[in-house]
């Protein structure tokens, strides 16, 4: 059964459904028309007219075009069996209208029928020319009763009324499929218009899912762009920190500083920074940017660590806090700063010790977030630094001092000790050769420089003799000598020359420094050398006598002049 369904089943074309759609309305009205004539045929013959008749010809040779039609259609020649079935149709009704009655048959009507076919199979173009040539021929079989060309045999009644009830079934199989045709086009029209307005609305809630999501990639967008702003404000606040650690030595002053930069930068109306005592007992507040912070620095505001607020539990903990809400935290202390409504509070941590604590507050719930914490967080890092730096600074500057100080009394020391074992005072130079002073020189200018430490100049109207310089030799900010100048009344003293003689004598300075040094250690070192010496030998001797008179020996060789002895007695005398 399956396989003859499929027989007279028409072909499919899933890529075509133009194509497909012809070839259903082909293979129903082929099948249908084969069926219907076949019938008629079989009446006619039994009714005894047998093959004789134009009649049954013109059924026969429809029945045999249609069984082409048929073989055609299912070997896919579709478009050429659609063109076959309408001739073969139009030639049908043509030839039956020329065998009856002419233009007043009724088989004459089924042209209305055969020209609808052509329009559903063929498109209207095909309607249209079938309708011209139909009128065409509808003109010719006029002219043709008229003139006597045709003349019109009188069929039996039983036959004619077989003959129209045939036509009547096969107009009634055209117009059905017609009006199919109809209600399938006005269907899939329906269908078309239902997906239309489906899609319409799809696109409408399309169109409104996209502006939504347009409008909430635009605020997230915008929110992105506000937020980056923010991260790049706060990067920026650090690196300013990171140069005023650079560049400020006074501990206050930066503490100071970072507290107003933290507050301008991240907008938060209270900034400030503990520093824990030595005992470890009490965090005071060392630098604060608010005006009620200001109060509580001038009074010695401090926390005991471990004990009071937020404060002193990240003090004691070196874990950061963070209160929100402060009405929700239980641990929130600020009975002067009564605007506050959240807090964070960081450890500054140097290793493993606490050393202080930064507290920051807002006026606002919810005013931190996490890249708060985290930027708020690499601050604390950066004032643990400033502070470690700054307090370094502090005790090279100490140290700095304190050895500046006893080198330069080691130094003044070793020229004093210099100046007792070398008498000579000085030297003069008058164009030919130094010769050493015999005598001090006392000379106005020579008071001068002496007296005040300065340069002292003398011009001929405070000297008879000419001009006069006199440049102080400082060893350590301590004046040991100067060096005079004299030129003659016409020759003036300028800035170069007293520049030149400047430049020398903190030469001469720096170079009677290092040979003073310098005669210090080699005095330092034979002295070294000659008590090793003497231990050697005092070390050498074996008994008691023997190293007493070495003893004795070796420092009269090395003390001339002295009387030596060595007196040895029991503890009790």
């Amino acid at each position: 059964m399956e396989i003859l369904f499929d027989f007279f089943s028409p072909p499919v074309f899933p890529n075509d459904e133009e194509k497909t759609r012809s070839a259903y309305y082909v293979n129903a009205t082929t099948l249908s028309s084969m069926f219907v004539l076949a019938l008629l045929l079989i009446v006619r013959i039994s009714s005894g007219d047998g093959t004789s008749s134009n009649a049954t010809r013109i059924v026969m040779g429809m029945i045999l075009a249609l069984g082409i039609i048929f073989v055609l259609e299912k070997n896919n020649y579709v478009k050429p069996a659609s063109y076959l079935l309408i001739i073969t149709l139009w030639a049908a009704t043509s030839g039956l209208a020329i065998n009856g009655n002419g233009i007043k048959d009724i088989g004459a009507i089924s042209y209305l029928v055969v020209i609808a076919l052509a329009g559903l199979i063929l498109g209207y173009r095909a309607g249209l020319w079938l309708t011209a040539l139909s009128a065409a021929s509808i003109a010719l079989l006029a002219y043709a009763e008229t003139q006597g060309m045709i003349t019109y045999d009188n069929e039996p009644i039983f036959n004619a009324a077989l003959e129209l009830t045939v036509l009547l079934v096969i107009n009634a199989i055209f117009i059905y499929l017609t009006i199919h045709s109809l209600q399938a086009a006005i269907k899939q029209a329906k269908e078309k218009s239902n997906d239309l307005e489906k899609s319409n609305h799809e696109l409408l809630k399309l169109q409104g899912s996209l502006e939504d999501k347009v409008k909430e990639r635009t605020n997230n967008l915008l929110k992105a762009n506000n937020e980056n702003k923010r991260r790049a404000a706060q990067f920026q606040t650090v690196t300013q920190i990171t140069q005023k650690i650079a560049s400020e030595r006074d501990l206050d002053t930066l503490l100071s500083i970072i507290t107003e930069v933290i507050s301008t930068q991240f907008n938060y109306y209270h900034v400030a920074i503990y520093l824990n005592d030595d005992r470890q007992e009490y965090t005071i507040l060392s630098a604060t940017n608010s005006e009620k912070g200001e109060h509580m620095l001038e009074r010695g505001h401090k926390l005991q660590i471990g004990q009071t607020g937020m404060v002193g539990y990240v003090a004691k903990t070196g874990s950061f806090r963070l209160a929100m809400d402060i009405k929700a935290d239980a641990m929130y202390y600020g009975a002067d700063l009564v605007e506050t409504r959240s807090e964070l509070t960081l450890p500054l941590r140097a290793g493993n010790q606490i050393t202080g604590v930064l507290d920051v507050q807002s006026k606002e719930t919810n005013a931190f977030d996490q890249a708060d914490v985290e930027a708020l967080n690499a601050l604390a890092n950066q004032i643990m630094i400033a502070i470690q730096n700054t307090r370094l600074f502090a005790e090279t500057q100490t140290a700095l001092a304190e050895s500046q100080l006893l080198y330069g009394t080691v130094v003044k020391q070793t020229w004093k000790a210099n100046v007792q074992t070398n008498p000579q005072i000085g030297y003069r130079y008058t164009g030919v050769k130094p010769v050493p002073l015999t005598k001090e020189v006392f000379t106005p200018e020579i008071s001068e420089a002496l007296e005040n430490g300065d340069i002292a100049v003398t011009h001929p109207s405070r000297r008879k003799d000419g001009n006069a310089l006199a440049v102080p030799l400082k060893l350590r900010e301590s004046t040991i000598g100067v060096i005079n100048i004299k030129l003659p009344t016409d020759t003036e003293i300028g800035e170069d020359e007293i520049d030149i003689v400047r430049a020398a004598s903190q030469h001469i300075a720096i170079a009677l420094e290092n040979a003073s040094l310098l005669e210090e250690s080699q005095r330092r070192a034979k002295r070294e050398q000659t008590i090793s010496e003497m231990s050697g030998k005092i070390s050498s001797g074996t008994e008691i006598e023997t190293i007493l008179k070495t003893a004795i020996r070796e420092l009269g060789a090395q003390i001339g002049g002295a009387q030596i002895s060595i007196e040895i007695g029991s503890e009790n005398e």
